[in-house]
């Protein structure tokens, strides 16, 4: 005769991605998205295409806007994961 299972383990596998979530938010913190910002022309103005050396970044997040200046290596990533307290803090 079958016994009927009312518990599986299989049961549990969703919770894993709210874990996920949470421990890459503990880690990486919440996503910012590039919003203000500054580059050196080099003479190439606004090709879409063209290298560029950026001076300074604005980033708005969830809780937090915050600016960085100068960037590493002059790069800025259209998204950028941080925490609070990173950057300089913007005032409005």
């Amino acid at each position: 005769m079958n016994t009927v299972w009312f518990f599986r383990p299989s049961y549990l596998v969703w919770i894993a991605v709210p874990l996920l979530v949470f421990g890459a938010y503990q880690i990486y913190g919440l996503p910012h998205l590039r919003w203000i910002y500054t580059w050196r022309d080099d003479g190439q103005g606004y090709k879409p295409f063209a290298d560029r050396y950026y001076l300074r970044c604005t980033y708005l997040g969830f809780t937090q806007s915050f600016e960085v200046e100068p960037p590493e290596g002059g790069r800025c990533p259209i998204i950028r994961f941080a925490k609070d307290g990173v950057g300089k803090p913007l005032k409005w």
